[in-house]
């Protein structure tokens, strides 16, 4: 599946497919080179409202023009109903403010997307060819 991401135009169809694992799906974030590839697992109507609030949250870093790399690669956003969002970088790439927000942006695109529903899920987030970090969105106390 990388090799279709790799082909897609940064303005084209946005919704590149499911991936070979089955229950997983990419989509890249238009405009841009990044993209999340994203395994839901138990639809939660919270999700939405988490996702608002981390993009609130790392559109004020991204605003004030803090485009460094996350501090100790990774982050977390904690939510309503024990909902929580974490994210961290791969061992040999950082994860910036904007490359975070992009992302959190993708995964709000795919869970509006056609026949998507608000879910807690993990994907992977990448920067063109390069996997750049990980994430998890979960409640408190597994699934």
């Amino acid at each position: 599946m990388t090799s279709n991401v790799l082909l897609a135009s940064r303005d084209s169809t946005h919704f590149l497919g499911d991936s070979d694992d089955s229950d997983s799906s990419t989509y890249c974030e238009p405009r841009s080179n990044v993209f999340v590839v994203v395994t839901p697992v138990m639809p939660n109507i919270g999700v939405q409202a988490l996702l608002d609030s981390s993009l609130g949250f790392v559109q004020q870093k991204v605003n004030s023009g803090d485009l460094a790399p996350i501090p100790a690669g990774g982050w977390r956003q904690l939510g309503r109903n024990a909902l929580f969002m974490v994210v961290y970088s791969e061992a040999q790439y950082q994860i910036t403010w904007e490359m975070l927000y992009t992302a959190i942006q993708a995964l709000q695109h795919w869970m509006r997307g056609w026949r998507r529903t608000w879910a807690t899920c993990t994907f992977t987030i990448w920067d063109g060819p390069d996997m750049v970090g990980q994430g998890e969105i979960s409640q408190v106390g597994g699934y």
